[in-house]
């Protein structure tokens, strides 16, 4: 069994990936990680861990993507 933070990755992954919430602009990675009951800051250090991204920089990336 994963622990919260990977569960919380998991979750995050999810949203983007299939639930593509990233395409509301209005939404920040501390409102995404509220709407999962993550704790921004570990969920934040997981993904810098993972893809060398901060949250809010990750959104960007998803959000230029989605445009091309």
């Amino acid at each position: 069994m994963g622990n919260k933070i990977d569960y919380e990755y998991a979750a995050f992954e999810a949203l983007m990936d299939e639930g593509r919430i990233f395409a509301d602009e209005s939404l920040s990675f501390n409102d995404i990680c509220a709407l999962i009951g993550a704790d921004a800051q570990a969920l934040e250090q997981k993904i810098a861990d993972e893809l060398g991204y901060l949250g809010d920089e990750l959104l960007e990336v998803y959000r230029d993507k989605s445009l091309l």
